[in-house]
């Protein structure tokens, strides 16, 4: 349950970061969170911290709910 449930927040990090025309290098550049940990994330095979969420949220110009919404 828990690995559906972190790809689906992978998979809504990626549709706010494209919505914005961000690639993922520049993800990096705007929250300091590198590249290679992010790509892990969004691919859901990480668990990601609160913190990180805010700043991916604030990045994208969306909200730590709406990144995180999807059946747990």
């Amino acid at each position: 349950m828990t690995k559906l449930y972190l790809k689906e927040v992978g998979l809504n990090l990626k549709q706010a970061r494209k919505k914005i025309g961000m690639r993922q290098i520049e993800v990096e550049e705007k929250t300091g969170v590198s590249y290679r940990h992010y790509q892990n994330i969004e691919a859901g095979r990480v668990n990601v911290t609160l913190e990180t969420l805010c700043r991916l949220a604030c990045a994208f110009g969306t909200s730590v709910a709406e990144l995180t919404k999807g059946r747990c």
